[in-house]
């Protein structure tokens, strides 16, 4: 069930009043089936030694061309930000565990 299916599985109901307030509690029931899959995109894993001369020669080496004084400041950031990213997936490790389980 995608997340903008939501509104035509759900059924909420106003209860009465709880004592003297003027609150009223909303329950509200979902039905569907539950997916119990997680995502098993890769993370940075930090257990492992990353290359981190490397890294710093990349973001030097991907940073010199961006010239934040001539650039709309979101656009340089956006740039920058791209930049250093290329420059970790590329020196610091990262995995995904299959059978991951959060419990």
């Amino acid at each position: 069930m995608a997340i903008n299916d939501i509104s035509s599985h759900a059924n909420r109901s106003v209860m009465p009043s709880l004592g003297t307030s003027d609150h009223k509690p909303v329950i509200i029931t979902i039905s569907g089936k539950a997916n119990n899959e997680y995502s098993t995109f890769p993370r940075w894993n930090y257990k492992k030694k990353g290359n981190w001369e490397k890294f710093g020669k990349l973001t030097d080496n991907y940073t010199a061309g961006i010239n934040c004084k001539t650039k709309h400041l979101d656009c340089s950031t956006s740039e920058m930000v791209k930049a250093i990213l290329r420059a970790a997936k590329e020196s610091i490790p990262r995995g995904a565990r299959k059978e991951y389980s959060p419990n």
